[in-house]
């Protein structure tokens, strides 16, 4: 995550995390987010700002969880997207099986995040996601009584899973209407372009030092001499101050200067590779359908080949609409069993004889949220919790909550 610092103050700042790629969300939840968002409409989707950070990059939470037998993810709401981005780089970086579990008031909630969760999944095979929908707000978005709590709750499990999956597929088609910017693809963020940290910022700060004191005793040698004799001592003190800083901020400017030109010129390079590498991908592409169409029917092959573009995209709508029913079947108006699904989590993992299972369990979301896994995990005598799952198979669970919300 890092910190964003937008137009609306130049001190003034708040924590946002990274899901993957170079963007951020953002919840109506008060003031600052409020004027953000409202800032951000105004400028049509353009909004500057200044960015704090990276945190949580280097020995992060994934790499501390990678001796775990499995690691439960839990989101609530908007809380759910560092957990997406944990889930996403725990699957990347091994085959430890990740339980992602989301709890959110709306269907208008899920939307947001839906097509990612599809996605990841496809990915990643050790990923298994769940979401509830509790229908406990009004939806924002959606005029169809039929999402009504009370009116979902008289449907049958599949009935309601199926209605929901009309809605979101209604909802993205008339987003993609009114947004056809929304389907543009960007590159994914990477940190090749890092800052000052490590040994390379105290090499900095160090030559800052000497050339400090370098400054000082330079002032102070000059203030010795006879030239020097009727100068008030206050004056000298005041010389001897400016040229430490002059001093100072000359190489640290120094050094960002030249930290900024090398970084433009590799952002340059890798602008031309990624450019050259689009380029390569469009004539590869080109040759392979001009290869694939006959000069003596090119009509048949052109129906052919948007014949198979078809069923291809109905193909993948099916996947997904089955994505989408498997993740909120019998999770529609009511809130997760907590002990359940931790039970449950624990099944598709292999167990050695003798060993007992060590889970990790991560929250982010609301205080009561954490508070409810923290009556299931947490023991006063003991910050951890025995779980017999029969068969003699004993799971050992450890609860990491994290204080995401400044």
């Amino acid at each position: 995550f890092l910190f964003c610092n937008g137009i609306l103050s130049h001190l003034r700042r708040h924590p946002a995390y990274m899901a993957g790629r170079f963007f951020f969300h953002l919840k109506d939840s008060g003031y600052w987010t409020n004027q953000v968002i409202k800032a951000a409409k105004e400028g049509n989707g353009i909004l500057d700002v200044r960015l704090d950070g990276f945190y949580g990059v280097e020995k992060g939470v994934c790499n501390q969880l990678q001796d775990k037998d499995g690691v439960i993810l839990v989101g609530g709401g908007i809380g759910v997207t560092p957990m997406m981005s944990m889930a996403m780089e725990m699957c990347k970086i091994n085959i430890l099986p990740v339980t992602l579990l989301w709890i959110v008031r709306t269907v208008d909630e899920f939307t947001i995040f839906s097509e990612e969760l599809i996605s990841y999944q496809r990915s990643f095979e050790n990923l298994r996601a769940k979401v509830w929908i509790t229908l406990s707000a009004p939806e924002p978005n959606y005029d169809d009584e039929r999402l009504l709590k009370e009116n979902m709750l008289q449907l049958s499990k599949l009935e309601q899973a199926q209605h929901i999956v009309q809605c979101v597929k209604s909802y993205k088609k008339k987003h993609e209407i009114h947004n056809p910017s929304s389907r543009m693809v960007t590159s994914t963020f990477s940190l090749d372009q890092e800052g000052f940290r490590g040994t390379f910022n105290a090499i900095v700060m160090s030559i800052a030092i000497f050339l400090g004191l370098y400054a000082y005793a330079l002032v102070s040698k000059m203030s010795q001499s006879e030239s020097m004799e009727d100068t008030v001592q206050d004056n000298i003190s005041l010389m001897e101050l400016a040229m430490v800083y002059v001093f100072i901020l000359s190489w640290i400017g120094l050094a960002i200067a030249i930290k900024y030109h090398l970084s433009r010129y590799q952002l340059g390079v890798d602008t031309v590779r990624e450019e050259s590498m689009i380029l390569n991908q469009k004539i590869k592409s080109l040759n392979m359908s001009d290869g694939g169409i006959s000069t003596s029917d090119s009509g048949s092959g052109d129906n052919l080949e948007e014949n198979e573009d078809i069923q291809g995209m109905d193909l993948e709508e099916s996947n997904s609409d089955n994505f989408i029913q498997s993740m909120i079947q019998g999770h529609i108006g009511c809130r997760p069993n907590l002990s359940k699904e931790f039970a449950s989590a624990t099944e598709v993992m292999e167990n050695d004889a003798g060993k007992s299972l060590e889970l990790a369990v991560l929250a982010c979301g609301p205080g009561k949220l954490l508070q409810s896994i923290n009556s299931i995990i947490n023991v006063p005598s003991n910050p951890s919790i025995q779980m017999d799952l029969g068969q003699g198979i004993q799971a050992h669970f450890i609860f990491t909550e994290e204080d995401w919300e400044w």
